[in-house]
Order: C-alpha cells, then structure tokens, then sequence
C-alpha cells in the first residue's frame, strides 16, 4: 500500500498514469491500422491552481530521465521558463 499518490518511473514509462485521452487516441490507431504513424502531441494548460497568472516550468531533468531509451525526440522549453496558461494569456494580449 502506498502512502503517497506517486507514480515509480516504470509505471509512467508504461503509460499507467496517463490520461484517458492518449490511451483511446492509441486503441483509435491501433483499431484503424495506423499504430506505426508518426504522432506529434503538444502539452499545454488553460488553467492554473488557485487562479495563479503564471507558473515556472520546472522538472525537465527528471522527465528527460523518464524518456530515456524509449524511441521519441523531446522539445521542451528551457528549465526555469516562465509561463502563462492560454486562456490568460489570450486575455492580456486582447487588452
């Protein structure tokens, strides 16, 4: 029994703490023949916890070590970066 909601790095590896929304896009692929096509997927969040305005992106080092030896290329934006959820971001510019 765990005592805190974590994750081991085999269980990310093997996709059993992913969204819902990759595991049906997969079975999709999968049912329709196109298991082997190339997949471009982009992470992104609308919305911040307690209405924050902005976050720091942190943790790129742990993740990087999470990829390693699974066949995909990573890009991601520089430990440290500030950054901003859509929907705020949309609003500020319109203004």
């Amino acid at each position: 029994m765990r005592h805190f909601h974590l994750a081991s790095d085999e269980e990310i590896k093997n996709g059993d703490t992913t969204d819902v929304y990759f595991i049906r896009t997969q079975e999709i692929l999968r049912a329709k023949g196109l298991s082997n096509l190339h997949i471009v997927m982009e992470v992104t969040t609308s919305e911040l916890p307690r209405g924050w305005r902005w976050g720091i992106f942190c943790g790129v080092e742990e993740v990087a070590h999470l990829f390693e030896g699974i066949p995909v290329d990573v890009f991601s934006l520089p430990e440290g970066t500030v950054f901003y959820p859509r929907d705020y971001r949309d609003f500020v510019f319109q203004q």
